[in-house]
């Protein structure tokens, strides 16, 4: 019975290994495909679709209730900052958003 048990498991480790490699090539070529869109894009100056990353510090000091409130920030601009994207304006050049000055402040 172990030995069934173990040929079954192998069989099945195998299989997944293919289907999960065909799968990987298929995305890794895709990605590839995006890649190179967006470095002809960046080649042609519009920095501004660059992917980008954000670096947040945290000190020793930091307080639970400030580290909690990072933490909503952060969750609520990855849900709804696309509902603010027209409030700002994108420099194709420099990658920057800038506040949209025709623009109310709610905040």
């Amino acid at each position: 019975m172990l030995i069934a048990e173990a040929r079954v498991f192998r069989f099945s480790r195998a299989r997944l290994r293919r289907l999960w490699a065909g799968q990987a090539k298929k995305q890794d070529a895709c990605r590839r495909a995006h890649s190179e869109e967006i470095r002809c894009r960046l080649r042609e100056g519009h920095i501004g679709e660059k992917h980008g990353w954000l670096r947040v510090s945290l000190g020793p000091t930091v307080s639970e209730e400030e580290f909690q409130t990072l933490l909503e920030g952060i969750d609520y601009v990855a849900r709804h900052g696309k509902e603010y994207e027209d409030r700002y304006e994108l420099s194709d050049e420099t990658g920057e958003w800038t506040w949209n000055e025709g623009m109310k402040d709610e905040g």
